[in-house]
């Protein structure tokens, strides 16, 4: 189980982007997504991810359940006009199952966001992301 302390809001002007070119997705699994760095293997994001199925036409939906490719290219090939909506920005200090997803020694602070995502004007998807620093 991933514990995450979600301590306080940023301003979106004052936290720190995302993970920047150069990262793959490497895994992309049910709710949890895991974004990895090339050149390192080193993991720099974390996520979870909640999709209303019943909302996406039943190829997408069979194409996100067969976990093969990652969601954003699913939504991009089906040509799925897409929006994603900013709640919130966070700042996080990990729990003991973050730290080891991010190879941490000791915990630091991170940051994350949580977002909705609309599919066709629809809102389908709701993310948490958190980023390492390192």
């Amino acid at each position: 189980m991933i514990h995450v302390v979600l301590v306080s809001r940023a301003s979106p002007s004052t936290a720190p982007a995302t993970a920047a070119p150069g990262h793959v997705l490497l895994f992309n699994h049910r709710p949890k997504v895991i974004l990895k760095r090339k050149r390192d293997d080193a993991v720099v994001l974390f996520g979870i991810v909640r999709v209303t199925r019943a909302l996406l036409a039943p190829e997408i939906r069979d194409a996100i359940e067969g976990e093969q490719i990652p969601l954003g290219r699913i939504l991009i090939r089906s040509e799925v006009l897409r929006r994603v909506r900013l709640l919130s920005l966070w700042r996080v200090e990990p729990g003991e199952d973050l730290c080891r997803i991010f190879a941490l020694k000791q915990p630091q602070t991170c940051y994350g966001r949580t977002a909705l995502m609309y599919c066709d004007t629809v809102p389908v998807i709701e993310l948490l992301e958190v980023v390492t620093v390192a």
